[in-house]
């Protein structure tokens, strides 16, 4: 599990739903949070990965 409370954006008029989790407190256009995204990106991208794709096969 995750451990943390996630995003459900339901897709009810299309094909699609997303579930997600955020960053807070940081701005793409503020170049010094540039590393805190990108950590945040893969290590949360291989969270979801080992969580989520076991479920696919």
């Amino acid at each position: 599990m995750l451990g943390v409370p996630l995003i459900w954006s339901r897709g009810d008029d299309i094909k699609s739903s997303k579930i997600s989790y955020q960053l807070n407190g940081v701005s793409i256009e503020n170049e010094t949070d540039w590393f805190q995204m990108a950590k945040f990106h893969a290590e949360w991208s291989k969270k979801f990965y080992d969580v989520i794709v076991p479920y696919l096969g």
